[in-house]
């Protein structure tokens, strides 16, 4: 899993919201969405903490 992670070093960051709220404790780390709520729903502050059904993305 580790060399095929190195070997698509985009997919990392594509999605900052998380870590880029003021207070976030997700704060210090980067990760791949690859499995979360749909992004166009991520738009709306506190929607993380929401039920929701999870989509798959690309990557």
């Amino acid at each position: 899993m580790l060399v095929e992670l190195d070997a698509q070093p985009e997919l990392w960051e594509q999605h900052p919201e998380r870590r880029t709220v003021a207070g976030s404790p997700h704060a210090g780390m980067t990760d791949i969405w690859v499995r979360a709520r749909a992004y166009s729903d991520v738009r709306i502050p506190g929607a993380f903490r929401e039920e929701h059904r999870p989509v798959f993305y690309r990557a």
